[in-house]
């Protein structure tokens, strides 16, 4: 079966790379939310942390959604004609995307152990 077979059965062509993709988007602003409220930190991207001073978290919250819909809609554009492309460009967004996560969840587990250790 091809993706194009295969896309006209679908809504869209990658859905499991998406809602991998939305689910490490929503992490990040859970942690993003968690570090900056409950433990002090700064936000170190600096176009995100202008969004969180002119629109707080709920405008942190519409800037990642509007950059997930974007990327999504450029997976779903590029894949139409170049499916391997627009699939290593999904496959990318949701490796990126993970980098802050990971490195949050790596902050609470030095900060978790700290107060254990103290």
């Amino acid at each position: 079966m091809t993706v194009s077979s295969v896309a006209s059965s679908r809504q869209v062509l990658f859905p499991d790379h998406y809602c991998w993709y939305l689910l490490v988007c929503a992490l990040d602003l859970v942690l993003t939310n968690t570090m900056i409220h409950h433990f002090g930190a700064i936000e170190v991207n600096g176009l995100a942390a202008r969004v969180i001073e002119s629109g707080g978290f709920w405008g942190l919250i519409a800037f990642k959604m509007a950059t997930a819909m974007l990327v999504i809609a450029i997976c779903e554009h590029v894949g139409r004609v170049r499916p391997a492309t627009a699939r290593r460009v999904a496959e990318w967004a949701i490796a990126i995307s993970a980098v802050p996560s990971v490195l949050s969840m790596a902050q609470l587990s030095v900060v978790a152990y700290r107060n254990i250790a103290a």
